[in-house]
């Protein structure tokens, strides 16, 4: 059944919602006033508000903000932005990040740095206040732009200067006046002109070592600080003990002897002779020199002493014995065609060999014998037979000998077999070999008897050898070594071992104990057969074409014979020059004195050390550039060597370039009795 519905109900029902909904409205339009102005970010919007109404529309969200004291946001000025007032005073403000990338810049107001930039930036027409104009700007304290009036520019000319300290300058310096009557000063810490204003140059990478000198008196020092004279160049020095020959009048009471008025070394009716250390020379001694013309030692005159301060040191030491400790830039007189002979002489290709055993440690014998044998090149082959017959009598015999050796001295019934197989290889290969001997009669000191017979032997050989010796110990007070027979001609080097390290060192001791056997006429029932067949091999080698074999005679020598100077070569005028320390390499020959004192020889040099620094000295010798120093002839470099004007290589004692005028008169013939004839004044430190 459907029932009626009645229009009032309805009618009432829609009126209540009505007013319901009407009252529901009026409580909403009660919060939904206009904004008085526009929203900002960061602001909440009312939900009520209609876009289109007055202040409703909303700007691009974080345009900028503004706090007390900070912009900031991701957007950017539209218009010119003006910041002033004094609210920022003595505050800082940043524009970009506290952490600056390019095209950002901060200003902060009471840093070490008022304005940081980074990039590259350009500043037109920067103006820094305080500065005086004509100034070089330069950073002072903390970084501050600052100025000084020692440091100033008049256009493009650097004036009022001032260079102190350890200024350096990597490019050159050009010094000038304004006129060219200026004067140029160089101010020491006294002032110019003031008492001890000395001036001292130091160049390269010299350490503290100076390389001139200018006293306050007017003196000039190269190599020297303390110049003798106007114009002193020196250098080249040794150290403060080096001995020198000096001799004096003697006084007519004076006596040779030893008593309490008697001369202190020897002495001749005129003069006494001793060796004074250089820095306890006086000017007015005469030393021994040498005449580089006629290579004989000579005595002259002593003008000066010089100090020439502590330098590095350099120690040679030659193959008789001598040394001296000397600067690196000291010349001595080297031979100068040595170079060939130290090129053959370390050949060590193609070589034959000498092998050396001697009788020095035999005491009972009256005689000291030393015997050589030299085998060729082709002697490998050689080798391997003897040392296969050594190693079958080492294997024999061990029972008997722990340390089995071929000697003479050691022929005993069980080993004397293996001596005779040893000769029978010699004498098969008697064209692979030979054998060269001399005795002396015992005279002290053995040692150097020693290396004066194999000197002896060695220079009457005509080819150029690898010499191996036997070794021996050197006494501690012996002059010479092995070592100084380098000076030989036919010795291209020289090494010790010990016998048992070679077979041929063995052979020379058979055969060379077997004609001392002979010689003393001694008797044994082994060593006989030995020493008999040993003298036959060696008369059939007589007729060999080199080194022939013949006994030598019986030759006496005094105990105070010297073995090694007299094998040394003299110096000829024309085969040496003048060489620095630095450039001399051992093997070289430099110039010494003969063991009588009068002429000059070669020695060769076999050791060079560097050694710490030493105070040095130097002399002025009169009318040379040279004296004989601990034995070595050295160079006194008081104004020497070639000397140019206009030429930085002088290639003659005086070289001019450009134009010259001398005296009133000169000397014009193409080879004058004088180098040079001038007539008329010089003058060196005065005008």
């Amino acid at each position: 059944m459907i029932k009626n519905i009645l229009f009032k109900n309805v009618l009432t029902s829609m009126l209540t919602g009505l007013v319901i909904a009407g009252l529901f409205s009026a409580a909403l339009y009660a919060f939904a006033t206009p904004p008085t102005s526009k929203y900002s970010f960061s602001e909440t919007l009312n939900p009520s508000c209609t876009p289109g109404s007055a202040n409703c529309s909303v700007e691009s969200p974080a345009v900028y903000s503004f706090g007390s004291n900070n912009f900031s946001g991701s957007g950017s000025f539209t218009t010119t932005a003006a910041i002033s007032g004094a609210a920022i005073t003595g505050t800082s403000f940043i524009i970009g990040a506290n952490t600056l990338t390019t095209s950002e810049w901060a200003f902060l107001d009471g840093q070490d740095q008022a304005v940081k930039t980074t990039s590259s930036p350009t500043f037109a027409g920067l103006t820094v206040s305080n500065l005086t104009s004509g100034r070089v700007l330069l950073a002072s304290t903390a970084g501050l732009f600052a100025d000084d009036s020692d440091l100033s520019f008049s256009t493009d000319t650097l004036t009022a200067t001032k260079i102190v300290g350890t200024t350096q300058l990597t490019t050159p310096l050009v010094i000038g006046g304004t006129a060219t009557t200026s004067d140029l000063s160089l101010q020491t810490t006294s002032g110019v002109g003031a008492t001890g204003a000395d001036m001292h140059f130091l160049v390269g990478n010299n350490g503290a070592t100076e390389a001139m000198t200018i006293l306050n008196s007017g003196y000039v020092g190269i190599g020297t600080t303390a110049p003798a004279s106007l114009f002193h160049v020196a250098g080249q020095c040794v150290t403060g003990d080096t001995k020198l020959r000096r001799r004096r009048k003697r006084k007519s009471e004076a006596k040779v002897g030893r008593g309490p008025t008697s001369l202190p070394l020897d002495a001749d009716e005129e003069y006494i002779y001793d060796e004074v250390q250089i820095k306890d020379i006086q000017p007015g001694d005469e030393i021994l020199t040498l005449d580089e013309n006629t290579s004989k030692l000579v005595w002259s005159k002593v003008n000066a002493l010089m100090d020439m301060g502590v330098k590095p040191i350099y120690k040679l030491t030659t193959a008789s014995g001598k040394t001296i400790r000397t600067t690196g830039n000291h010349p001595y007189l080297v031979k100068t065609n040595d170079n060939k002979s130290i090129k053959n002489k370390n050949l060590k290709n193609n070589l034959p060999f000498a092998f050396i055993d001697e009788t020095i440690r035999y005491a009972p014998l009256p005689e000291i014998g030393v015997g050589v044998i030299t085998v060729s090149n082709n002697h490998l082959f050689f080798n391997q037979q003897l040392r296969n017959v050594f190693l079958e009598a080492v294997n024999a015999l061990k029972k008997e000998e722990k340390n089995f050796e071929f000697k003479f001295s050691y022929i005993t019934e069980n080993s004397l077999p293996y001596y005779h197989k040893l000769l029978d290889i010699l004498e098969k290969n008697s064209d692979n070999w030979d054998f060269s001997y001399v005795f002396k009669n015992k005279s002290a000191p053995q040692w150097e008897m020693y290396v004066g017979l194999i000197r002896d032997i060695f220079n009457g050989k005509k080819n150029i050898y690898t010499v191996i010796a036997d070794y021996l110990d050197k006494p501690k007070k012996a002059k010479y070594g092995l070592s100084s027979l380098g000076l030989i001609k036919s010795i291209a080097n020289i090494l010790q071992i010990e016998s048992q390290g070679s077979v041929f060192i063995q052979m020379a001791d058979i055969m060379l104990g077997a004609v001392s056997f002979v010689r003393g006429r001694q008797e044994d029932k082994y060593k006989t057969g030995i020493a008999d067949r040993v003298i036959k091999i060696l008369e059939n080698k007589k007729g060999a074409a080199t080194d022939p074999i013949r006994p030598t005679p019986n030759i006496s020598h005094s105990a105070d014979d010297n073995f090694i100077i007299s094998y040394q070569e003299a110096v000829s005028r024309g085969e040496g020059a003048w060489r620095k320390v630095a450039g001399i390499r051992e093997g070289q020959q430099i110039a010494v004195a003969s063991q009588d004192g009068k002429t000059s020889v070669w020695d060769e040099i076999v050791k060079i050390e560097q050694l710490p620094a030493e105070q040095v000295y130097d002399i002025e010798v009169e009318n040379t550039h040279n004296f004989i120093a601990n034995g070595i002839i050295a160079h006194n470099t008081y104004i020497s060597g070639n000397v140019g004007i206009g030429e930085v290589a002088p290639g003659s004692k005086l070289s001019v370039s450009g134009g010259a005028t001398v005296g009133a008169s000169y000397d014009t013939t193409a080879a004058p009795s004088n180098g040079m004839i001038i007539e008329g004044n010089v003058g060196i430190g005065t005008t």
